[in-house]
């Protein structure tokens, strides 16, 4: 019955009046605020037991790239206190009370496996039964399923190999060597927190050199900068990626000045097809420049394989090294949901954001752009939400807010140091209390 076309009255099969979310992360809040006021009221289901579960998994240090502003999402502004780059912490914290302010409906520990189309809507395949819908929004996260490369040796290395993802903190660490793999945003923070940690000796494997810029530059984030140029169409390509790429060149020469020694030399491609080809746009140097200049942290060649307790380098030499963090990216994992539906690109990324695909009629995607999804958050949630409904509706502006004491606060705070600061001890009694469904 279940893999039929019409849905009977006494399936067992729990059926939806309105629209259903898979993910209660940033883009599934947003999404479902959207909806919300649009006038649908939307469920959340959540495979986890909390809002974000996702970023839970983020090593307790991360720090946002995108600035305050442009990571709120639509109707609630980031507090202040959190800083110019808000800490996991911090955003995990707005992301609770986010889901309490508009009592949005989540139901927790819901994990969707499979959709497939019937009568008219979407049959979700769930580990507690079945579900049906006539509209989903896929929220899951760009950044599912972590990869590491198949090295040739890797089986056989006798020391400690893990993804950035399993990454905590430099704690088990101390007093071993390090090999980070990888030379993005990631791979800096881990080396880094590993060489202030106590570690032994710590290296960072770099294959393809990293656009690189400080925080802000005149009070203004790069991640800011980006997310304007990227309203452009490929057709302005062949005017910003030159203007973008001599801008970035020579913040990159006044600040850093000659850093190829350090193997991060000038990108091959350009900003803006970097940003197009790869989704990644700038490291924020947080520390970065000053560690490898003093010595703190080595960077060394890319990995090609492992010898037991070695690494082999592309150069030809060899590291011993006791624990390898394989910063080396995630994907979104949507094969076994969707992947039969032919709505997924080369890549396993959506063909279509923020409206469905013709071949999937009321099947929506969120959060799977490449570069700088916070940010387009707000773009799609919108679009989503007049697909759904059609109600053209305008989402509040979260770039100016007013407050009682206050007038209109700037979007963008200057530079101040330290550029880091270290994250708050929240007490247990202050967090908010986690966001229950409704109903």
């Amino acid at each position: 019955m279940l893999g039929s076309n019409e849905i009977g009255p006494n399936t067992g099969i729990r059926r939806f009046d309105g629209p259903v979310i898979i993910g209660a992360g940033p883009a599934g809040l947003a999404t479902g605020y959207a909806l919300t006021r649009a006038g649908v009221r939307p469920v959340l289901l959540e495979r986890g037991d909390n809002v974000g579960q996702s970023w839970l998994g983020h090593y307790d240090s991360l720090r946002l790239n995108s600035p305050r502003v442009l990571s709120s999402l639509p109707g609630m502004l980031i507090d202040n206190g959190a800083g110019q780059f808000p800490s996991r912490t911090d955003f995990l914290l707005y992301l609770e009370r986010y889901a309490r302010r508009w009592e949005l409906d989540i139901e927790f520990g819901v994990n969707v496996r499979r959709l497939e189309r019937a009568d008219g809507g979407w049959l979700l395949h769930t580990d507690s039964g079945c579900l049906w819908a006539p509209q989903v929004v896929v929220a899951t996260g760009a950044y599912a399923e972590p990869t590491i490369p198949q090295w040739p040796g890797l089986s056989e290395f006798t020391g400690e190999l893990l993804h950035a993802r399993d990454y905590r903190n430099a704690k088990p660490y101390a007093g071993r060597t390090v090999l980070v793999v990888g030379a993005g945003q990631s791979a800096a923070d881990v080396a880094l927190e590993c060489a202030a940690g106590g570690a032994r000796r710590v290296w960072i494997s770099v294959r393809r050199p990293p656009h690189i810029s400080p925080p802000a530059v005149l009070g203004i984030s790069p991640t800011t900068f980006t997310f304007f140029v990227k309203r452009f169409g490929r057709w302005a390509d062949p005017i910003l990626d030159p203007f973008t790429t001599f801008l970035q060149y020579c913040i990159r020469f006044f600040y850093y000045g000659d850093i190829s020694r350090f193997r991060f030399a000038v990108p091959e491609l350009g900003l803006i097809r970097t940003v197009r080809e790869t989704g990644h746009g700038y490291i924020i140097d947080r520390g970065l420049m000053a560690a490898l200049r003093c010595g703190q942290i080595e960077t060394v060649a890319a990995v090609t394989g492992f010898d037991e307790s070695e690494v082999l380098l592309a150069d030809g030499s060899r590291l011993p090294a006791d624990v390898v963090v394989c910063a080396t990216g995630a994907r979104p994992g949507l094969e076994s949901l969707v992947g039969h539906l032919d709505v997924l690109d080369h890549n396993a990324r959506p063909h279509a954001f923020g409206t469905s695909v013709p071949k999937a009629p009321g099947l929506y995607f969120i959060g799977f752009r490449l570069l700088g999804d916070l940010p387009d958050f707000r773009l799609d949630a919108r679009a989503i939400a007049r697909a759904i409904t059609g109600r053209r509706i305008v989402l509040p502006r979260t770039l100016f807010r007013r407050h009682r004491k206050h007038r209109y606060q700037r979007a963008w705070t200057p530079l101040r140091l330290p550029l880091t600061p270290p994250d708050r001890d929240i007490p247990q009694n202050n967090r908010p209390a986690p966001a229950r469904a409704l109903g």
